[in-house]
């Protein structure tokens, strides 16, 4: 409108200029020298018009000049809020730091438990030359005992502590902040059972106390198992030794080995370095974590755990021989021998898998925030769609009392590293940009910073707290959002 107006104005200026050119007379050929001719005035006239013109195109081109230039100095500021990725994260669980952050502590313990059912029981009868009849009850069960119970036994001091880590499919890494942890204790269950057999075909010299013992066939390890945890049978041949005439086998008798865990969920807090779950580090990340993947939770080890000898280790003995003198009463004897050649059987613990600690991520806050967080990486504040200036209040606070922390911004997610590395921005304390922030972090137990900087166009912008006395410090956005300021 104003050059539209502009260029009118001028256009009534040469009008009203014009008449004044016009004061000379057009008169013929004979008037003179003093005066011009038609032809003359038509070319003084033409040539006027032409000038017009050139400066009515010059006065165009300047206008239009004045007035890009006028508006390409106009700079109108705009102010956006965008969401704090940050406060985001803190509403799944509050953000912390640690400068010392370990892995939380797993192990593959020796701690194993076995059950042994051995009872094999045989009655001798016979008669010696005063026709008294006499009878042996032989048989193994645990402790001696005659008491037809299954006992547990446990072997070895240190517990199994493992997690159950899950997947995270968009990123392709799995995250412990699950929490579950679990004691794992492997165990043998193994299980062979006779009951009274009467063997009349043995006698035994009952002068003295009768030597009695079993003998296996030997049947060897436990073979051609699959990968999961299961019952194995075998067959066997046992032999009674001791007899005054020939010994006696007892064919096709069932031994079962039971491979399985014991399996019971731990708490953090029982777990050195648990709560590190849902703690980002300001040092480096290492260690690995000892885990049984989901998929594999009732897969078994290619390799056994330990083995077991009922021979030596926890082996069940001859119990007991008993003599029966008819009315006049009964005499009792421990004979006490070990069964040999019983089979060895194998513990299995579950498959495990060692993971880095680097490679973990924390499933909350990737989940809360749309980006991979790693527990080295730092977290991210925000994302900008356009260029300009931040406005970011922060809010600090150590855990208990503390001398404070440090801080890097960046744009950009952190290396693993002991130290927080180099800021790539400049930090100021005003929106002008003329105090700029020369500090790299606070002191006391909380603070409040309110910070400017320049930003670039879809960047994602990342913080990284580091304590100055071994605390943990917590970090938030003051609200869910922050201010962009940028030019139109």
């Amino acid at each position: 409108m104003f050059k539209k107006n502009l260029k009118k104005f001028l256009y009534l200026l040469f009008v009203v200029m014009v008449p004044f050119y016009s004061f000379c007379a057009v008169i013929s050929d004979n008037d003179g020298s003093a005066f011009i001719t038609k032809a003359e005035f038509d070319s003084l006239k033409n040539n006027f018009q032409s000038q017009i013109d050139q400066y009515n195109n010059s006065i165009d081109n300047k206008i239009d000049n004045a007035i890009a230039s006028y508006l390409a100095g106009i700079t109108v500021e705009s102010k956006q809020n965008i969401d704090s990725i940050l406060w985001n994260a803190n509403q799944i669980k509050k953000v912390y730091f640690s400068d010392v952050w370990a892995v939380p502590t797993t192990l593959i313990g020796d701690k194993r438990d076995v059950t042994s059912f051995f009872w094999w029981v045989f009655n001798v009868a016979t008669y010696d030359s005063t026709n008294r009849w006499r009878m042996a009850h032989v048989g193994m069960l645990e402790a001696q005992s005659q008491t037809a119970s299954v006992a547990t036994v446990t072997i070895g001091n240190e517990d199994t502590i493992i997690s159950r880590p899950e997947y995270n499919s968009k990123y392709g890494k799995y995250y412990i902040d699950n929490g579950s942890f679990w004691n794992i204790i492997p165990k043998l269950q193994v299980f062979s059972f006779v009951w009274h057999d009467n063997i009349s075909s043995c006698t035994f010299d009952w002068s003295s106390t009768p030597t009695v013992y079993y003998d296996c066939t030997a049947v060897g390890l436990m073979s051609n198992r699959n990968s999961s945890f299961r019952a194995k049978n075998y067959t066997t041949d046992v032999t009674l030794y001791g007899c005054t005439s020939a010994n006696y086998t007892y064919p096709n008798v069932k031994i079962t080995y039971i491979t399985s865990t014991v399996d019971s969920v731990k708490s953090l807090s029982d777990i050195a370095n648990g709560n590190n779950i849902n703690v980002l580090a300001s040092n480096q990340v290492s260690g690995t974590v000892k885990s049984t993947l989901t998929a594999d939770w009732n897969t078994t080890n290619n390799t056994p755990f330990a083995t077991y000898n009922c021979n030596t280790q926890y082996g069940w003995k001859t119990v007991s021989s008993h003599i029966n003198y008819g009315s006049s009463g009964m005499s009792v004897y421990n004979m006490n021998s070990w069964p040999s050649n019983l089979p060895t059987a194998e513990f299995y613990s579950k498959k495990n898998t060692d993971l880095s600690a680097s490679t973990l991520i924390h499933n909350g806050w990737s989940s809360a925030t749309g980006y991979e967080i790693n527990y080295y990486s730092g977290i991210p504040l925000f994302t900008t769609a356009k260029k300009g200036v931040i406005e970011l209040p922060l809010e600090f606070e150590v855990d208990g009392s503390g001398g404070g922390a440090d801080f890097v911004i960046k744009s950009g997610p952190f290396n693993n590293s002991n130290s927080l590395g180099t800021q790539d921005i400049d930090l100021y304390l005003d929106k002008d940009m003329k105090q700029p922030f020369v500090y790299s972090g606070f002191t006391g137990s909380t603070a409040s910073v309110k910070l400017y900087f320049e930003v670039e166009a879809n960047k994602t912008y990342w913080i990284k707290v580091k304590s100055i006395d071994d605390k943990l410090v917590s970090v938030n956005t003051k609200e869910s959002q922050v201010t962009l300021f940028s030019k139109a």
